[in-house]
C-alpha cells in the first residue's frame, strides 16, 4: 500500500492538538479535583501533582533524540496509543485501597509521555506543512487546543459527577434550624439505637432535624450542634462507603463547622457506629432561620473509573484514527545522529546569546501567579464553605471552571489579539 506524503491539514491537525491539550490539563488541573474527591490532602496531592509538571518543563533536554530513536510520526501515534491505554489504566485502579501512589506513577507516565508527543507532534506539523499552511493552521491549533480543555476541565467532571449522582447510596437531607438558646435542647447520642436492616445498606441520621442555639453575648456561648451519621447495615465484601455531607439549600448563616469537612468513611467494621457531624451559626445571628443539608454516597471511586475509562477509549480511538490519517512526510531524510557534542553545543549557544536571561526570568515571572494558583484553585472551589471553599460538587465544577471558565479565556485570547494587532505591544 503507497503511503501518502501529503493529505489535506484539515483531516488530522485538529485531532492532533485535541490529543495534546487532554493529557496536560487531566495530569496537572483535573487531578486535583480527583484527588480532593476521594479524601487526600490538599498538601499531600498540590505537592505530587506540582512534581508532575517537571517533563514537560524540561522536555527541551530530550527533544534531540526523539529523532534519534525513530521518526516524529511514529512517536506520534506510539505515545498515543501509551496515552490511551494509561488512562484506562488509571480509571481500573480508582477503586483498589492503593490507588494513590498507583495513580500518581501512572500520572507521571502519562506526563513523560504526553511531553514527548507535544516535541513529535510540532516537529510533525513542522515536516508536513509548508510555511504557508503552517501559518494558517496556527489558530484551527490554538481552537483545538482549548476544545480539548473543555473536555479535560469539563466534560470529564460533569460525566463522574453524574455518575456519583446515580450510584451509592441513596441520598438524604435534613433541616438545621436556629433557635434562640433558651429554647435549645441537645441531643443525646445515647439514645441511638442501631438494628442491622437487610438489602443494601442505607443512610441513618440522629435526630432527623436539628435545632441549634444562637449564640448570645453574656448569656449563652454555644453556637452549634451536633448531628450523628451512621449506615443501617455494613457495606459488605470489605467496601469502604464515603458519606458526604454539605449545605444545599437555605441560609449561609448556617453551615459546617470549619473543623470539619464533612467526609466519612464506612466499611463492615464501623458502619454501626455514629460519627458527629457540627453544625454552627454565625455569632451575628440573631433572628430565626433555617438551611438545608445533603448528605450523599455516590460511588466516587467508580465515578472516577468511568470517566478516566471513557477519556482513555477517546484517546486510544483517536489514536488509531490519526494512525491511518497522519501523512507519511520525508522526514526520515532530514534524521541525524546527534551525539553529545553537538547537543552541548546547542545548550551552550542557547544560553549564550545576548539578552536570554533576562528572556527567561520574563518567562519564569509571566505566568508565576498562575502557577501558583492553579493547584490550589480547584481546592479552592470545591472544598465546603465552612473550611473556605466554595463547595461545588464535581458536576458544577466541571460547568463552571471547566467549561464556563474556559470559554471566558478563549474569549479572552481572542480579544487580546484583536487588541495586540490594533494597538501594537507597545
Amino acid at each position: 500500500m503507497e503511503r501518502k506524503t501529503y493529505r489535506s491539514p484539515w483531516a488530522w491537525v485538529p485531532t492532533l492538538y485535541f490529543f495534546q491539550g487532554v493529557p496536560y490539563s487531566i495530569v496537572m488541573i483535573t487531578s486535583g479535583l480527583i484527588y480532593k474527591t476521594m479524601g487526600i490532602s490538599i498538601a499531600s496531592f498540590a505537592f505530587w501533582t506540582s512534581l508532575l509538571y517537571l517533563p514537560w518543563a524540561v522536555k527541551p533536554l530530550w527533544s534531540p533524540y526523539i529523532d534519534v530513536v525513530s521518526t516524529k510520526r511514529n512517536w506520534v501515534v506510539w505515545t498515543q496509543l501509551l496515552l490511551g491505554i494509561a488512562f484506562i489504566g488509571a480509571g481500573i485502579v480508582m477503586p483498589v485501597s492503593f490507588f494513590y501512589p498507583v495513580t500518581l506513577g501512572i500520572f507521571a507516565i502519562i506526563a513523560f509521555a504526553s511531553a514527548s508527543h507535544d516535541i513529535a507532534a510540532d516537529g510533525f506539523y513542522m515536516y508536513a506543512l509548508d510555511q504557508h499552511k503552517q501559518s494558517f493552521f496556527v489558530g484551527i491549533r490554538s481552537t483545538f487546543y482549548r476544545f480539548a480543555m473543555l473536555t479535560a476541565l469539563g466534560l470529564v467532571p460533569v460525566t463522574a459527577g453524574m455518575v456519583q449522582k446515580n450510584t451509592g447510596l441513596e441520598s438524604v437531607t435534613f433541616e438545621a434550624v436556629s433557635v434562640p438558646a433558651e429554647e435549645f435542647v441537645p441531643f443525646d447520642p445515647s439514645a441511638i439505637l442501631i438494628e442491622k436492616s437487610a438489602g443494601e445498606p442505607g443512610i441513618l441520621l440522629f435526630p432527623h432535624n436539628l435545632q441549634i442555639p444562637m449564640f448570645s453575648a453574656g448569656q449563652s456561648e454555644q453556637d452549634s450542634a451536633v448531628i450523628y451519621i451512621a449506615l443501617s447495615a455494613p457495606s459488605g465484601h470489605g467496601k469502604t462507603v464515603v458519606v458526604n455531607a454539605s449545605r444545599n439549600t437555605g441560609s449561609k448563616d448556617i453551615d459546617i463547622a470549619a473543623n470539619q469537612t464533612g467526609r466519612y468513611e464506612f466499611t463492615d467494621s464501623n458502619w454501626n457506629k455514629p460519627v458527629s457531624l457540627t453544625l454552627k451559626v454565625n455569632r451575628n445571628l440573631d433572628e430565626r432561620t433555617s438551611a438545608g443539608f445533603l448528605v450523599t454516597a455516590g460511588n466516587i471511586a467508580f465515578s472516577w473509573m468511568v470517566a478516566l475509562g471513557i477519556i482513555g477509549l477517546v484517546l486510544l480511538l483517536l489514536a488509531v484514527y490519526n494512525r491511518i490519517m497522519l501523512p507519511h512526510p520525508p522526514e526520515n531524510n532530514n534524521r541525524k545522529k546527534i551525539g553529545w557534542t553537538v547537543y552541548k553545543e546547542v545548550f551552550v549557544s542557547f544560553f549564550t546569546r545576548p539578552g536570554i536571561i533576562p528572556a527567561l526570568i520574563f518567562l519564569l515571572f509571566y505566568r508565576l501567579g498562575e502557577s501558583q494558583l492553579v493547584k490550589i484553585a480547584t481546592p479552592f472551589l470545591v472544598d465546603s464553605r465552612s473550611s473556605g471553599g466554595i463547595g461545588l460538587t464535581s458536576t458544577e465544577y466541571g460547568i463552571a471552571y471547566g467549561t464556563i471558565g474556559m470559554l471566558c479565556l478563549t474569549t479572552g485570547g481572542i480579544l487580546g489579539g484583536i487588541a495586540a494587532a490594533k494597538y501594537g505591544l507597545k
